[in-house]
């Protein structure tokens, strides 16, 4: 199958199309949470405590502190090695 200059232009129409629709301007959402100031006050908290207020940061702060921020492999090799020196001694 061969693309004539009819086809060619027809692809390149529907290709500017395209374009020009997905550069449509969305409005702005309104959020109650951002006009009350809510979101403000919880990140305001979020950032005075340390404590998150999403859930997943709840979540990540807590693997965090149960892994002492890096890995765990790490931290249990460090025990075994440990327990191992003083069964050696």
């Amino acid at each position: 199958m061969t693309l004539n200059l009819k086809d060619i232009d027809l692809v390149k129409n529907v290709i500017r199309l395209d374009k020009i629709f997905r550069k449509e301007v969305q409005m702005p959402k309104f959020s109650w949470k951002k006009a009350t100031g809510l979101s403000k006050i919880k990140s305001d908290f979020a950032r005075k405590t340390g404590i998150p207020t999403t859930s997943s940061g709840r979540k990540r702060k807590v693997k965090r502190m149960a892994t002492g921020g890096g890995c765990i492999f790490i931290i249990l090799a460090g025990i075994v090695i440990t327990i191992i020196i003083f069964i050696l001694k």
